[in-house]
């Protein structure tokens, strides 16, 4: 009952704060559970914004519950906001606020990735500039040696990556009655995955490598 009355707020909430028409009770339907940590709870919504895509985490506090240490959940409310903030001002990845209320006993905040975020407020954020390499200064030789650098630091990292990615994957495939995907480690994942702009790097030197290995 309560699991499904924190899903009726978020939903309701969500109807709200993006005017949508749909019916909170068909919406909810859709909303995909990513965190249950009392006194906390988060879903995951993909909705049209402009006609693209954009993706959705909303969080529901229960503001008459606790978590293990005995924090409030209205406490919590506004620590998850002062970290979300600080990650803004450092342009750091992460989810960003849209909007904020209540239903009933539950408060609620809507979040969504920094890409969303600019196309719904009409602001672009300051993205972190990519690496300053003069090309056209680099000899062949040069280049090569830069080349190798740059790939041998990515796949180290990918290696790592594929190393955790394994290690959170036999974790999600651990059977359990009632078992929570995690909490808002999970749900941040989630939100970056669903971002379209995640990874955007990586695929685009994955295809230019790809494009040089090609035979002529």
């Amino acid at each position: 009952m309560e699991q499904d009355e924190g899903r009726m707020a978020a939903a309701t909430f969500l109807t709200q704060a993006l005017g949508l028409t749909e019916l909170p009770a068909m919406l909810a339907a859709d909303l995909l559970p990513v965190s249950d940590v009392p006194p906390v709870r988060a879903w995951a919504v993909e909705l049209a914004s402009n006609g693209e895509p954009a993706a959705f985490l909303v969080y529901a506090y229960d503001l008459e519950g606790h978590d293990a240490e005995g924090v409030d959940g209205d406490t919590v409310r506004r620590r998850d906001l002062e970290v979300m903030a600080e990650a803004a001002e450092r342009n750091a990845p992460g989810p960003r606020p849209v909007a904020e209320g209540a239903v009933g006993r539950w408060a609620l905040v809507l979040t969504t990735t920094p890409a969303v975020l600019e196309r719904l407020t009409g602001t672009g954020a300051e993205l972190e500039q990519p690496i300053d390499i003069e090309m056209a200064a680099l000899a062949p030789e040069s280049l090569a040696e830069r080349r190798d650098e740059a790939a041998r630091a990515l796949l180290e990292v990918l290696r790592a990556a594929d190393a955790r990615a394994a290690a959170l994957g036999a974790l999600l495939a651990v059977p359990g009655p009632g078992a929570q995907p995690g909490g808002a480690g999970v749900a941040e994942l989630l939100l970056f995955l669903l971002d379209r702009r995640s990874l955007t790097n990586l695929n685009r030197a994955v295809r230019d490598l790809l494009d040089l290995a090609e035979p002529d």
